[in-house]
């Protein structure tokens, strides 16, 4: 059915909790689907993984989705650096208070 349906503008809901440990883990849910539409079938069918060109009838609505993936896969080395700088700026504030102290 995803091949013969044009998705424009539509949107991805991403919700993310920061707490620690967080109370859920992500999500991401397709929605807003009021512009979505059956493409003429003498045109043929979409693969959503296209640039849309005038006149194709793609929007690239899957190329867009794999380009997302790729970004958030790439996320989990810098998260983890960054929680790691930040822990260790943590201990160095403790260790630094506690030798005041004494």
């Amino acid at each position: 059915m995803v091949l013969v349906r044009a998705q424009v503008s539509s949107s991805l809901l991403i919700i993310y909790d920061d707490a620690s440990p967080p109370r859920a883990p992500p999500g991401v849910w397709m929605i807003d689907f009021a512009h979505v539409h059956a493409v003429d079938p003498t045109i043929g069918k979409v693969t959503h993984r296209e640039p849309w060109q005038k006149g194709n009838r793609e929007e690239g609505y899957l190329l867009g989705l794999d380009s997302l993936l790729t970004t958030f896969e790439s996320l989990p080395a810098g998260i983890a650096r960054e929680a790691t700088r930040q822990a260790t700026r943590r201990a160095a504030a403790e260790a630094t208070q506690q030798q005041a102290q004494q």
